[in-house]
């Protein structure tokens, strides 16, 4: 839940309906993944400007500010006091203030201190006692935000996230996923961007193993891998150049924000995988082919990707993808796509089995 919130906040979303409804498991097994849904009151705010004013949510997980008779100036905390409260709720099975009257819940929400009545509370840890208080605080700017709150005791000492081998030891066991990594960053930008396509639509099911790896990667739980941590998993790939490890993190980075999400890694690992089955093209195909005339041109792609993309990377897209007068069919789009990039032959020839040129 942590994790989630403060992907959102890092990227401008102010979520505004943090409540114990919104989060749901992805399937019904056992260690399914949770999901937080229902983006409806969200608001997207910029670093540093992040005043809101509509007085949203639901009534037993809004803040004291949104209970304002007037308007009143609010920010991003306001999710972290719902957390509060979905905290305090999953610990107790009770509301921490709760009325049925309105106007008094209100003001209990506003005016009444956080209290831990017995017996609900008598085997509850003073740590997570101490995270509840220190997400409902009345004053918005001495909540915790995400960042801190992730690192809270309670949290670190409950957490089984990165429990076992570290990033570099779980890497160490997935030969093909460097393998995969080594093979996205040796492939066209247009084919980059495709296989972002088809990691969007893959079933998460598909996809346990390449999340296990990402959530031992992703060590500050931030929701994106950041340079240093993919420097830190790479650490047992010594045959692998510090430079070609940075240069595959950037290519990694299809939007260029300076960090890795989670759909933008499993692009890269999935770059050799059986991901690129014929229905995956075709749906990657029809993604970027934006007016459905059969095929993908500037246009397309500039309808599609010209907010992290400038006309000119564009149009090296196009020229590198083997489109014919600016437009590329189906079957050039596939055979870019099953084209082997050159993870093999560069191991060949370090192997000395092949001469240095092409």
């Amino acid at each position: 839940m942590l994790s989630s919130i403060m992907y959102c906040h890092k990227h401008g979303v102010v979520h505004r309906d943090i409540k114990l409804d919104n989060f749901i498991y992805e399937n019904e097994d056992e260690d399914a993944e949770l999901k937080l849904i229902d983006f409806g009151f969200a608001s997207f705010v910029a670093p540093g400007k992040e005043s809101m004013w509509d007085q949203i949510g639901t009534p037993s997980y809004m803040a004291p500010e949104l209970w304002a008779e007037r308007q009143k100036e609010y920010d991003s905390s306001v999710d972290m006091w719902a957390l509060g409260v979905v905290c305090y709720m999953l610990l107790s099975g009770k509301r921490p203030f709760h009325h049925q009257d309105r106007k008094e819940k209100a003001r209990m929400i506003c005016h009444d201190p956080l209290r831990f009545p017995s017996p609900d509370w008598d085997r509850i840890s003073d740590t997570a006692k101490d995270f509840c208080g220190k997400l409902m605080q009345k004053t918005p700017k001495d909540r915790m935000p995400a960042s801190e709150a992730v690192h809270h005791q309670w949290i670190k000492q409950q957490s089984s996230l990165h429990q076992g081998e570290d990033a570099a030891h779980e890497l160490q066991r997935h030969q093909e996923v460097v393998d995969s990594l080594q093979a996205f960053s040796q492939a066209d930008d247009l084919k980059r961007v495709a296989l972002e396509v088809i990691a969007f639509s893959t079933p998460p099911g598909k996809l346990e193993e390449l999340r296990h790896v990402f959530v031992k990667m992703d060590t500050d739980d931030s929701g994106t891998l950041s340079i240093e941590e993919f420097k830190s998993a790479m650490a047992l790939h010594p045959e692998i150049p510090m430079a070609q490890v940075e240069k595959m993190f950037h290519d990694m980075d299809i939007t260029h924000s300076g960090e890795v999400d989670y759909t933008e890694f499993i692009a890269a690992a999935n770059a050799q995988s059986g991901a690129m089955e014929k229905p995956s093209i075709v749906a990657a195909f029809t993604m970027l082919d934006r007016d459905g005339d059969g095929t993908i041109t500037k246009l397309d792609l500039v309808d599609m990707l010209g907010r992290d993309f400038t006309e000119e990377e564009i149009d090296h897209m196009i020229l590198d993808s083997g489109a014919t007068g600016g437009m590329l069919s189906f079957s050039q789009f596939k055979q870019m796509m099953l084209k082997k990039d050159g993870v093999r032959l560069q191991k060949m020839k370090s192997l000395g089995r092949l001469p240095d040129h092409k």
